[in-house]
């Protein structure tokens, strides 16, 4: 089990815990069953993007804040802050979408994430929203970017930018991987606010 599971998977006991929460509970809450939250409390299973955000929604917590918070809260001591590719803290979600952090906490404001998405993966079931601007761009691969009720499909060298509040997700729907950048004006997946 990967370190940022393990972390997961600790501070997801802990919050129930000191809410008093029973599984069955926090299930109704996110709309998953009791066994399903059970191996994600348990390491064994990773969230999609959809169900750690309503994880994090229920707690009141950033995503970022049940991943690492060691990692985010470590401040650079310069005012460079370089992250070798070895480094980089990631997220492996359900599907296998692996997002990567560029940047380290610098008071960048801003998130900035590359995003591999395997063969027919997406961020969840339906679209969420949160705070912000988001722009994308396509590496590799093809995407479809769900806005709303609009479909933009992303094909290499193609960028899309939009505002986080509208409801959205995001689908590899074909047989081959991939691969995007992505920032997100307000640190989200990674923050710890």
């Amino acid at each position: 089990m990967d370190q940022i599971l393990q972390n997961l998977a600790k501070k997801l006991r802990e919050l129930r815990r000191e809410r008093k929460l029973t599984l069955q509970q926090m299930a109704k809450e996110i709309g998953m069953s009791p066994s399903l939250v059970s191996q994600v409390e348990r390491g064994m299973l990773r969230p999609s993007l959809e169900t750690l955000l309503r994880i994090a929604k229920l707690f009141d917590v950033s995503p970022g804040h049940l991943l690492d918070e060691d990692f985010f809260n470590n401040s650079a001591l310069h005012n460079v802050s370089l992250v070798r590719a070895k480094e980089r803290k990631s997220v492996l979600t359900q599907g296998n979408i692996k997002f990567s952090l560029l940047s380290h906490r610098l008071n960048l404001g801003s998130e900035f994430i590359i995003i591999e998405y395997p063969p027919n993966s997406s961020t969840g079931k339906s679209g969420y929203a949160h705070e912000g601007v988001e722009c994308g761009l396509l590496l590799e691969g093809e995407l479809e970017v769900e806005i709303e009720d609009r479909i933009y499909r992303l094909k290499p060298g193609d960028s899309i930018t939009y505002r986080s509040t509208s409801p959205h997700r995001t689908c590899n729907r074909s047989s081959k991987k991939a691969k995007a950048v992505w920032v997100n004006s307000e640190p989200f997946i990674f923050s710890t606010k």
